[in-house]
């Protein structure tokens, strides 16, 4: 049944289908070679793989596709088990993700995140943080906390602001205050 409804058919049509009419024509060419040795020696040679499919309606599904030779008594193979998980919707975020963290990348900005503890140790920062010339590691390990690049005289007010907002519950805010460079 889930199956049914990530390509869109109904199981009757579903059941007279193959593998191959929900594969695109360009993805068949890759794969048919493997599935014939597949068939041939009972051996998949890749266990789990990222698979596209075509919707009954036309647009692409993308699966991760987990299989096994199911072996006859006589060791030969003709048929196989799946376990397919459609991904599509987690391929779009990870895209979206690449994308945006290419925009920040290369942008001025750049993206921390610490947590609201002494010294507000850096759990994130975004790679360009060394166009004030630090490295991303030099935070993550711990070795520079976020607070030793708030300039000292903006640093009590700063402090004072966190611990307003946290206590109150708010977990995004903005504040405008220097920062030192390396």
């Amino acid at each position: 049944d889930t199956f049914c409804e990530i390509v869109g058919y109904p199981r009757q049509e579903l059941c007279s289908m193959t593998w191959m009419d929900l594969t695109p024509p360009e993805d068949l060419r890759q794969e048919w070679p493997l599935y014939e040795k597949a068939l041939r020696t009972g051996m998949v040679t890749r266990q789990r793989q990222e698979k596209q499919y075509r919707h009954k309606n036309g647009h692409s599904i993308i699966v991760e596709l987990s299989t096994a030779p199911v072996p006859r008594p006589d060791g030969t193979v003709d048929c196989f088990i799946a376990l397919i998980q459609d991904i599509t919707e987690r391929k779009r975020l990870q895209e979206a993700l690449q994308q945006a963290n290419f925009v920040v990348e290369n942008s001025p900005v750049v993206l921390f995140r610490w947590k609201a503890l002494e010294g507000w140790p850096v759990v994130f920062v975004s790679k360009n943080v060394m166009q004030f010339g630090y490295a991303p590691e030099e935070f993550l390990s711990g070795s520079v906390p976020y607070a030793a690049i708030v300039h000292p005289d903006d640093r009590e007010r700063v402090a004072a602001e966190v611990r307003s907002y946290s206590e109150g519950g708010v977990d995004r805010f903005q504040q405008e205050y220097r920062l030192i460079t390396k």
